[in-house]
């Protein structure tokens, strides 16, 4: 049985393949969709789907206030780039301020259609991450965050890791989305009025344009305050309404006219619940508000309705559960809940606020809970997900109970006898997931206390059944389920449970697996079946059903040998309709099915079928037989493959028909795909044909006339179409045309066929290797479609013959060519001329040298009309733009990972961009210059070269650019306005000659090692680009760089300053640059070494300044900036008329703002990070971590800048009680500030430092103000001591102290501090350690209690005998010690090395474990207690020895030492005898 099980597991290939299906593509309008387009709304997607377009752009933001429609814009975004083919796959992810990363891990892998097997985060991120890399082209849409989501913790790879993987981010806050590192944003605002009013009007009705009614109306839109959630609710709740209650509605609603936007929220809301026609919707809507969740599954909302007794008037589970839905559907219908999937409920967190506040107002009478609860009468039970093996036995006393719920008990084994049975009520069962109960089997010889299925039989209230047998001898011949059932699922057999399954619309599903079972009750109303392994049955619908399955929608057949036919008309005696509600067939692996339907059908079977799925059927000759045609009229998709018998779609029954020209229409036929069908010629040919003559797969007797997608896959075709199509053809909707590995077709189109595929947008043609041309005849064109994408994959010569014919290309074309190693060039030159306006050329993956044919000709250059070009991976081209052809159209140039390029366009060829806009080039290493000055021979001369239109040029990742262009040419950007330029580490100038830029607004830096970035420099350098336009510079990750602005550049209209990443810089700008009038932004982060903003060192000859004024910075964000001490150090006086933002986080060192005064009139609030240190875990009190702690808002105000930030700074040492440091390359002195009073530190009682770098923790000055310090950890860190050395000594009141990895350290307590309060001291993996305390500073711990030394190998002593002075050392007391560990010290010869007396009056215990060297513990007198345990494990034993006691703790040393050098010697002996042993048996082999 345990074989047969593991046989159908393996076979088992199309589980839930209902469920995962994915949904037709079918035309439906926005509104269905949710979306109302709005022309603000539609430009700001049209400029989203724009950006997303940019390589260079990974991560764009979109913010505004809760209810402005964020949500609603970002699916309408994924509907829109998923329809247009920008993204291969889209997942959308609801975050919401939870930030439940396995959650989020499943949106996003179920929208991929990934099934995460790992059960850990990082595990199902990895998974999530290389599933995420496997697409090209993928748009992740994160809605709803509220606070940083760290990426890599949920397995999301973008920028450098998969440049293809796109982020779309939508918040509240734009700080939020700063923080993610979002390159663009935008703000979602609220509707005009405009559109606003034409929202209201659409959704309220016709009733807003009746005379009475519309100018209250008009009022009422205006309350809305343009917010769309509010519009929605508001206009839904009036529909149908009288004009009074119109006119009560505007009432309400202007009482808050006048307030704040968001107290308009709260008045448009309550209305919409006013309108409720319910108390019932009223009491639902607040209840599910309550919870504060933003969403919940409705079956859990139902079981806690029905709890708190909701539905108390209805009888049935079943009934109540048909209200529940219909309420839910109601809230929907109001716009108080979301739209969504039916199993869920979600709730608009704006809505849910105002829920409670309106719940809020009638508290409950009795809020007390009861401390006992009486189960006697319980109704709903569910454990689901329990680990329990055994099911409690009380629960057969709960004979109230309706619903029982153990889905996913994976451990539950035993169910105690007559359980089952004795629960009359119960109406529904939740059994799915508890694979491993092990049923009584009748006949058994082996007694058992465990349950028989047939208790089952005893529920006859059951309407409701989950549950699944994959032992199915468990099953008596003669069972059958409960007669009532309504709602089952119910799987025989190794089949994968279902997803979840509460309320679908699929809500009877069967599967069997190696069917005999008797009982066939279930079959005439089932919904979905799947067979697997059927056994004697040869014809289903005969030996099956004779009812025909009434109810059926869903068919899968699988892994069956002796299955013929599903209908055989013939052997029914009295013909009957069968199939009649099937719309899903799938048919797999059945080795010796001959037909579906054997002869011909008099009756309307299949009439509702729309999906027919069939793989690896090989004794199938054909799909259908004419005479079912006509029942086929809802057929929507077909899909063969691996059905090598199959010769053709259709057949005619009689041969005699075969005479006859016969036409089949499959009018609703959307979709075809084939694959590997070696045998198949025909779709349908009804006549019979000359066999010499190779047939056509569609010929003029096939009518589709709504295909749109047709893929072939490894097919024997010859041709795909007869000749000659009509114009008004049966395929005049196709679309998208797929062909691959089909060896046979030696051109796609025939003559006549392009020209009828009118709408034929995206043709893919990989691996025919015969295929020599897209068409049969020179004179043949593309499609009159107006967008054609073409990818060819094929190792052709050239997309076209060399006889080009006219109007060849006039519309618009997309073509994307990769693989094609043995193609010299694209185009013959002759079709250059016919690639006309809007066209889009996309290389990837060539050997091409050229575009375009090399031409001979010395005439007039030839016209190109291509608008776009992509080029990538091309591994021959030398250059990209060629003398011979001119771009006159040419907008966009896109080039990356070309590696053979040594330029992209030379200077006698400039001319020939006169529109170029955009100019990308990233990732070509051998390239050297983007405009080639290499000698052109005859070429004209030029003295200036101009790229009149180009508005964005964008530099990456080119390791050997060493310019724009190396000749000495003047350019000219008279239209340049953002320049990018990343990791070009040997560029250091922009051209040799001049360069005009006068309308550069942006520029981007990032990962350089630059000395100087906007400084002085010649006229050409890059650095000094005509700055007096930019109004934007972002610079990120650049390295050598000391300070951003210079005192001699000019940037009289820069608006907006963005610096990260950069170690280096020491000042953003200097005292005497006044160069920034118009700066409003100014936002630093993650800058190591920065000190001050304003730098304060004397520039020489500079003016002595008094004031410096920003007089239009509006906001200024210092965020991540650990050695920043001040804004400026300098004694300058400051002026912000117009500052109103100041953030200033995770500036640790920030004492104040300035040494000078400061003027902030319209400044009244400071926003600081809050941490809670007193009462937050271990992993969120972190002050300078790697990992972000648990941050909050929190804004502060004293009056002005400077009391502010003295103040703060003050109190968040005085509240702290621990402090985490956990950073590398981290500076002791930038970490404690400069000035501390005995009140610095006054609560905090635990440091834990690690991976920092310095020669000590402390300064001097700290250690002596931390009063209350009583827990120290330090690990890996190259401190040399834990306290600066000073002349003068400091008390610490350390009560544990760890220390781990510090392998600079040779001491472990210095001279210079007093551990009075010290109890336990632990030293691990220290290898420098010469001691760990010296002879002056015993009396420095009293009080030590615990010493653990480990993995110390260097360590030969525990107390220094090196006698600090000359003064003679009476006995040395360690007064407290109880307990000593020593542990793998292999350098250790004792406790100490000189002849000191030594007393240890209270120790208990000592432990040693490999310390081969330790021959005694002192060689001074030694005064012990009279016994102590001393315990070892010596040489390769892992067990504990027993105590060992010699009378003197040196004696037990000596006998330990002894006796482990013994053991250690015998073993040594034997090892050499079984040596000498080997070598005599080997002899001369020996070596």
């Amino acid at each position: 049985m345990t074989k047969e099980i593991l046989d159908v597991i393996k076979k088992a290939k199309f589980d839930n393949r209902f469920s995962y299906r994915d949904a037709p593509d079918v035309t439906i309008t926005p509104l269905e969709r949710g979306y109302e387009t709005l022309e603000s709304r539609t430009s700001m997607l049209n400029e989203i789907k724009e950006i997303l377009k940019d390589p260079k752009m990974y991560v764009i933001g979109v913010h505004g206030m809760g209810g402005v429609g964020k949500t609603t814009l970002v699916n309408e975004l994924a509907w829109q780039v998923k329809k247009d083919g920008l993204f291969g796959a889209v997942a959308i992810a609801d975050i919401t301020n939870s930030q439940d990363v396995k959650k989020i891990q499943g949106q996003i892998a179920d929208a991929l259609d990934l099934k995460l097997e790992k059960e850990s985060e990082r595990g199902r991120a990895t998974e999530l991450r290389q599933r995420i890399k496997k697409e090209e082209k993928v748009l992740i849409i994160l809605d709803d965050i509220w606070s940083e989501l760290n990426l890599t913790e949920v397995g999301i790879p973008f920028g450098d890791e998969h440049n293809g993987c796109k982020l779309v981010i939508t918040s509240r806050e734009r700080e939020v989305l700063t923080k993610m590192n979002t390159k663009k944003y935008f703000n979602l605002t609220a509707l005009l009025e405009e559109d606003s009013w034409n929202l209201f009007q659409k959704i309220a009705g016709n009733v807003v344009n009746e005379v009475s009614i519309k100018p209250i109306a008009e009022e009422v839109a205006k309350c809305c305050a343009g917010l769309p959630l509010l519009i929605a609710a508001v206009a839904k709740g009036l529909i149908q309404k009288e004009v009074h209650a119109w006119r009560v509605a505007l009432t309400k609603l202007k009482k808050f006219k006048h307030k704040e936007l968001e107290n308009i929220v709260y008045p448009a809301l309550k209305l919409s619940y006013d309108n409720l026609d319910t108390e019932e919707l009223k009491s639902l809507f607040l209840f599910i508000g309550s919870f504060g969740l933003n969403e919940m599954l409705t079956e859990d909302l139902f079981i806690c309705c029905w709890g708190w007794g909701f539905y108390g008037g209805v009888d049935k589970l079943m009934d109540a559960r048909d209200t529940h839905y219909a309420l839910i559907n109601e809230l929907r219908a109001s716009s108080l809940l979301l739209e969504g999937e039916l199993g869920w409920v979600r709730m608009h967190d704006v809505v849910r606020d105002v829920a409670k506040s309106i719940a809020s107002e009638s508290p409950p009478t009795d809020p007390t809970y009861p401390t006992y609860i009486e189960l006697s009468n319980l109704e709903i039970l569910s454990l689901a997900k329990s680990s329990f093996a055994e099911l409690p036995g009380g629960i057969k006393h709960l004979t109230r109970l309706r619903l029982l719920n153990l889905t996913d008990c994976s451990s539950l084994r035993v169910i105690p006898t007559n359980l089952i049975s004795s629960l009359m009520c119960l109406e529904e069962l939740y059994m799915g997931g508890c694979n491993n109960i092990e049923w009584e089997v009748e006949g058994s010889k082996s007694e058992s206390d465990n349950a028989n299925v047939r208790e089952l039989q005893d529920l006859h209230n059951l309407t409701t059944l989950e549950i699944s047998f994959i032992d199915t001898s468990v099953l008596p011949m003669d069972f059958q389920f409960p007669a009532n059932l309504e709602r089952y699922n119910i799987l025989i057999g190794s089949w994968a449970l279902s997803s979840i399954w509460y309320g679908g619309a699929l809500e009877r599903t069967l599967k069997l697996t190696d069917y005999w079972w008797t009982s066939r009750s279930l079959f005439t109303t089932v919904e979905d079946l799947s067979f697997a392994k059927l056994k004697g049955v040869k014809d289903l619908l005969y030996d099956l059903d004779v009812e025909g399955f009434p109810q059926l929608k869903h068919l899968y057949i699988q892994d069956t040998d002796e299955l013929l036919h599903l209908i055989n008309p013939r052997r029914l005696v009295n013909p009957h309709s069968a199939f009649l509600n099937l719309e899903t067939l799938v048919l797999d692996d059945l080795c010796k099915m001959e037909e579906i339907c054997h002869g011909p059908m008099q009756t309307q079977f299949f009439a509702k079928l729309k999906v027919i799925e069939v793989t690896s059927c090989d004794g199938l000759k054909n799909l259908f037989l004419y005479s079912l045609t006509g029942n086929l009229s809802q057929l929507h998709e077909i899909e063969i493959s691996s059905c090598e018998g199959m010769t053709e779609i259709i057949a005619v029954e009689k041969q005699e028909d075969q005479k006859e020209l016969l036409q089949i229409d499959l009018p609703e036929l959307h979709s075809v795909t084939l694959r590997g069908l070696p045998e198949l010629q025909s779709f349908y040919c009804s006549v019979t044909v000359d066999q010499s003559i190779p047939l056509a797969l569609f010929n003029q007797q096939v009518v589709t006339p709504k295909l749109e997608t047709l893929k072939l896959y490894d097919m024997n075709l010859c041709k795909i179409w007869d000749d000659k199509l009509p114009v008004v053809s049966c395929f005049q909707n196709l679309t998208s045309l797929i062909v691959y590995d089909c060896n046979r077709l030696i051109s796609l189109f025939p003559s006549g066929v392009p020209e009828a595929l009118v709408k034929l947008e995206c043709v893919e043609i990989s691996r025919c290797k015969r295929m020599k041309a897209i068409f049969a005849q020179k004179e043949g064109q593309f499609p009159n479609s107006e967008t054609v994408e073409m990818s060819i994959k094929n190792d052709r010569e050239s997309i076209r013959p060399n006889q080009v014919p006219p109007n060849s290309f006039h519309h618009k074309l997309k073509i994307d060519i990769s693989g094609c190693e043995s193609m010299d060039f694209v185009f013959p030159i002759s079709a250059a001329t016919e690639l006309r306006q809007h066209q889009f050329l996309e290389i990837r993956s060539c050997g091409i040298k050229n575009i375009f044919e090399k031409s001979d000709s010395t005439s007039d250059m030839t016209h190109v009309y291509l608008e776009k070009i992509i080029v990538e991976r091309c591994t021959g081209m030398k250059t990209v733009i060629p003398s011979c052809v001119l771009f006159q159209c040419l907008d966009e140039l896109i080039v990356f990972s070309c590696h053979t390029l040594l330029n992209i366009i030379r200077p006698s060829t400039t001319t020939s961009l006169p529109k170029l806009r955009i100019l990308r080039i990233r990732g070509c290493n051998e390239l050297e210059e983007i405009c080639g000055s290499s000698n052109e021979g005859d070429g004209a001369v030029l003295d200036e070269i101009a790229f009149m239109k180009l508005e964005e040029l964008t530099l990456n990742n080119l390791p050997r650019l060493r310019s724009f262009c190396q000749g000495s040419y003047d350019f000219r950007f008279p239209s340049l306005q953002i320049v990018r330029l990343e990791n070009c580490p040997m560029m250091e100038t922009f051209c040799q000659g001049n360069i005009t830029t006068p309308s550069l607004t942006e520029v981007e830096y990032g990962s350089y090692d630059y000395r100087h970035m906007l400084s002085d420099g010649p006229p050409n350098s890059f650095h000094c680009m005509d700055s007096t336009g930019m109004k934007k510079i972002t610079v990120e990750k650049c390295t050598g760089m000391k300070t951003i602005i210079p005192s001699c550049a000019l940037f009289q209209c820069l608006d907006e300053l963005i610096v990260f990443s950069c170690h280096t810089l020491v000042n953003i700008i200097r005292p005497s640059t006044t160069s920034l009038p118009k700066l409003r932004i100014l936002r630093i982060w993650d800058c190591n070494e920065l000190e001050e903003i304003c730098g304060s060192s004397n520039e020489g000859d500079a003016p002595v300044l008094d004031e410096i004024a920003f007089m239009k910075l509006e906001e200024l964000t210092l965020e991540c900036l650990p050695r920043l001490t001040s804004f400026c150090q300098g004694s300058y006086h400051f002026r912000f008329p117009s500052l109103q933002i100041v953030r200033l986080i995770k500036c640790p060192m920030m004492e104040t703002f300035c040494q000078g005064n400061i003027t902030t009139p319209s400044l009244t609030k400071v926003e600081y990070e809050s941490y809670d240190f007193r009462h937050t875990s271990e992993d969120h009190r972190r002050m300078l971590s790697d990992g972000r702690p648990h941050m909050m808002r929190q804004y502060n105000w004293y009056g002005d800048l400077n009391t502010t930030v003295r103040t703060v700074f003050t109190k968040k040492y005085r509240d702290m009680e621990k402090l985490v440091i956990r950073r590398d390359n981290c500076n002791w002195k930038f970490i404690w500030p400069n000035q501390v009073t005995p009140n610095s530190f006054p609560n905090l009682t635990q440091i834990d430092i690690s991976s920092c770098e310095g020669q000590y923790v402390f300064p001097i000055h700290v250690a002596k103000v931390l009063r209350k310090l009583q827990v120290l950890e330090i690990s890996c860190c190259t401190i040399e001591n834990i306290v600066e050395e000073s002349d003068s000594t400091c008390d610490m009141t350390v009560v544990y102290l760890q220390v781990r990895y510090c392998h600079n350290m040779m001491t472990i307590v210095p001279s210079s501090v007093q551990f009075y309060s010290l109890d336990e001291l632990h030293v691990t993996k220290c290898r420098g350690l010469v001691n760990i305390i010296m002879p002056s500073t015993i009396a420095n711990l009293p009080n030590l209690r615990i010493l653990s030394i480990k993995y110390c190998f260097e360590l030969e002593e525990i107390y220094g005998s090196n006698n600090e002075s000359d003064e003679p050392l009476g006995e040395i007391a360690f007064m407290k010690l109880e307990e000593l560990t020593l542990k793998s010290l292999r350098s250790l010869t004792s406790f100490c090395q000189g002849s000191y007396s030594f007393n240890f009056p209270s120790l208990q215990k000592v432990q040693l474990k490999d310390c081969p060297v330790m021959e005694t513990f002192c060689h001074g007198n030694l005064t012990t207690t009279s016994h102590i345990e001393v315990r070892c494990l010596y040489g390769s034993s892992n067990e504990e020895s027993e105590d060992h006691w010699d009378g003197n703790l040196n004696t037990t040393i000596r006998t330990i030492f002894t006796k482990e050098n013994a053991e250690q010697d015998l073993n040594s002996s034997l090892v050499s005898d079984d040596a000498e042993r080997i070598r005599r048996s080997l002899g001369r082999y020996w070596v």
